[in-house]
This record gives C-alpha cells, structure tokens and sequence, in this order.
C-alpha cells in the first residue's frame, strides 16, 4: 500500500525534521533511524540555513535524511504566510524541486498563486498540495470548500492545518474531513493545530484523515505531539 493512502485502523505517521544545519539535521535523523512506527519523513527544508543556495546542497542533505532514515521523505520548504520560516519565489522553489525530485518520496507545494510555476517542476514526483492558515479558524463549510478547491487542481495528496481554539474548532475539522473524503476520492490530510486540536492528530484517520504528524524531538507545528505520546494515545484507542 502506499503510504498516504487512507486507513480505518492508523494513519500513517509523518515525522519532520527541522535542523538549521547539516549536523542538526543529521542528529535528529539519527534519533528517528532508533524509532519504529514512523511512516514517513517530512524534511522541513525552509528551516535549513542553506535552504537559499545551491540546489545541489539539497540534495546532498535529502540522500543523507533518507539513507540514515531509511524511509520515504517529504520535501517541504513551508513559507512565512503558512507558518514557515522562508518564502522563496516561484522559480527558486522550482530549482529546488527539480534538484531533489529523483530523491523525495513526495514534494509539497503550497495553495498560492506559484502552484503554477512549481508543479511541473516536480514532473512525475507525487505532490501534496497543501494549506496552512496559522492565523485564523475556519469553520466547518470553510474547511470543506477549501479541501475542494484544491482537490479540482488534481493533486496526488490534498493537506490543510487550521487553528483550533475550542473543541468545536476541532470537531468541525473531524466533520469536514469525513464529508469531504466521502465525496472526493484523493488521499487527504487534515490537522486542527493547538492543544485542542490534537483530538484531529489522534482520531483524524478514523473521519477519513490519512496521517498525522508527530515529533521526535523539536516538533514543527503548535499542538503536535511527540511520537511516543501519540503512539500511546493511538493505542489507547484500539
């Protein structure tokens, strides 16, 4: 099976790692390689000083993740609007995909109006179209409006994070997600940020989520939990 592929009984679990240099990339992916139950690695690139240079060092860091990691990786450069710490333009992200393609499990690009420019650069790479609002909660009909527009792009994944302020914020993810993936046939992510939404990280799969993220040291997003805590947290609902 795929990895990003939908499933009643766990998601697939996803794990950033989001060093600034080569030697705390290559730390944390040591740390990761000691771990079971990881699915799949997400290398947070925009938190890599070096993220700005040579394509060519990119891919030299992503062969290393994978060939320490030993599992498929996910090459994200996350802007500053969504939460990330670089915003590149359209064709130096496009550089950067094209140099890391043959390597990446999966390349995830970001709704916005570079979609365009960036996509083909992946060519037959798998793409997670992503989207992101750090800032502002969106209710239930938003939430599946926005998973539609980006499913009539035709992506391999689809991938939204809101903000969850209260229970309800969260439920209304875990609704919006269900309905969603009931009408639309694409593999889907969907993740309410913060502590309340970490119910969405734990039972999102179970509402037609395909994976959820977790940590193995430094996390990457507001509310994620550590591995060893979802592990358990996964367990106690089964």
């Amino acid at each position: 099976m795929e990895p990003l592929q939908p499933s009643p009984k766990r998601p697939a679990i996803i794990v950033p790692i989001v060093g600034q240099t080569l030697a705390a990339i290559r730390t944390q992916a040591e740390e990761i390689a000691t771990k079971r139950h990881i699915d799949l690695v997400e290398w947070r690139a925009d938190w890599f000083s070096g993220i700005s240079g040579d394509p060519a060092t990119l891919v030299s860091v992503i062969q290393e993740i994978r060939d320490v990691v030993k599992l498929p990786v996910i090459f994200t450069v996350r802007s500053i609007p969504q939460g990330g710490h670089v915003t590149l333009g359209g064709t130096k992200f496009a550089a950067a995909v094209a140099a890391v393609r043959e390597i990446a499990a999966y390349i995830d690009i970001e709704f916005d109006p570079g979609y365009d420019v960036v996509r083909p650069a992946a060519q037959a790479t798998p793409v997670i179209l992503s989207y992101h609002d750090v800032n502002h909660t969106l209710d239930e009909e938003g939430i599946f409006e926005q998973l539609t527009r980006m499913a009539a792009i035709k992506p391999d994944v689809v991938k939204l994070a809101t903000v969850a302020q209260t229970d309800e914020d969260a439920r209304a993810l875990l609704n919006a997600t269900s309905r969603f993936t009931e009408s639309h046939h694409i593999p889907t992510i969907a993740i309410a940020m913060g502590l309340p939404g970490q119910v969405t990280r734990v039972l999102g799969h179970l509402y037609g989520s395909c994976a959820t993220f977790a940590s193995v040291g430094q996390g990457s997003a507001p509310g994620q939990m550590s591995l060893d805590n979802l592990l358990a947290a996964l367990s106690n609902r089964h």
